[in-house]
């Protein structure tokens, strides 16, 4: 039993090994507070001492088993119903001797999704907080503003680490990453006013989008060129490369996708116009129709072809025809050859 509690208790994350020893959590500082303040009896060590020696008196046949139960299932049962109403705010809450410097509210201990912290208690009309340890220190100056309202932009530490963000939050949400994405020199020619950058995916692949997202959403899958395609004049085509093609220049536009060589001259350029046929358009992915039922497995429809070419072969077999039977006279029983003894 001692390795299965202590194995509960790491599994719930209530405990962790600090050189080989057990330290306390937040969410286990928590969950012990709750049980001392609302199950103060059955978390002392005199209740699990004389539970203890009730059972051994049931094991030795000096006590019935249960009368035992009821006198401890019937006040426990009856905790468990009056405690049920027992909010998370205020189980997960601890009262501190020090009021909010904003408002003069009493501060508590809150538990949040990164570990605990400090709180008003007139939340949501007073949102002041602060790391358990102190006061949270200034933000860290960029040095510049930010440029959708002009209050100093300032270096802020996330669940992703660190970020720029405005000193003006919520009211101004800019954010920036701490690196400035790798710019390619050419105008968006969606937009006209931004620039594409360099971006990655979620899965690493490179892409150009304008620096001006969420406003345009523009973005291409290739190194940019500040040349407008000889076919449909699009401002702007991507590069391309591979084994096969080489190096070429090719149109970003689907309904285009005109391409042609980067050594390419003007005559070839032209001569490959006369003869270029877009390609199709793409057709709308359309989605899945609903699966027909499940299909009998092979050991069904084996049984079920064995079942009925027994049948066809039943229905073919001619019936047989009726003939007149002589009654036969019985065999006569045989008798047994009786073995002479001679008598001694």
């Amino acid at each position: 039993t001692y390795a299965s509690i202590i194995q509960t208790l790491q599994n719930r994350e209530y405990v962790e090994t600090e050189q080989r020893r057990f330290r306390p959590t937040d969410l286990g500082r928590v969950v012990g507070r709750f049980l001392s303040n609302h199950f103060e009896r059955y978390v002392d060590y005199n209740f699990t001492a004389g539970m203890e020696d009730e059972l051994d008196a049931i094991s030795r046949g000096e006590k019935q088993w249960q009368p035992v139960l009821n006198e401890f299932w019937g006040p426990f049962r009856s905790l468990l119903d009056e405690k049920a109403n027992v909010s998370r705010a205020e189980a997960t809450s601890e009262a501190m001797d020090e009021n909010c410097p904003e408002c003069g509210k009493p501060l508590f201990l809150r538990l949040g999704r990164h570990g605990r912290f400090v709180a008003c208690s007139g939340y949501p009309d007073c949102k002041y907080t602060r790391p358990v340890d102190g006061p949270r220190e200034a933000p860290e100056p960029v040095g510049r503003d930010c440029p959708d309202c002009g209050k100093p932009l300032v270096y802020k530490t996330g669940r992703y680490g660190r970020f720029i963000s405005c000193s003006g939050y919520p009211e101004c949400k800019h954010i920036e990453p701490l690196t400035q994405p790798k710019s390619s020199g050419v105008t968006c020619p969606q937009c006209g006013e931004g620039e594409l950058v360099e971006k990655r995916s979620r899965y690493g692949k490179v892409f150009y989008s304008c620096n001006t997202y969420p406003k345009c959403t523009y973005a291409v899958w290739g190194p940019p060129v500040a040349k407008a395609c000889p076919r449909c004049a699009w401002p702007i085509m991507i590069e391309k490369s591979g084994k096969r093609l080489g190096e070429q220049l090719a149109c970003p536009q689907q309904e285009c996708g005109f391409h042609f060589q980067v050594t390419a001259s003007e005559a070839e350029i032209a001569a490959l116009l006369v003869d270029y046929t877009p390609p199709p358009p793409r057709e709308k992915r359309v989605a899945p129709a609903k699966t027909p039922a499940r299909k009998a497995t092979s050991k069904t429809a084996k049984k079920t072809t064995k079942t009925a070419s027994a049948k066809k072969t039943t229905a073919k077999k001619p019936a047989k025809t009726s003939t007149t039977t002589v009654d036969k006279p019985a065999p006569a029983p045989r008798k047994r050859a009786s073995k002479k003894v001679d008598n001694p």
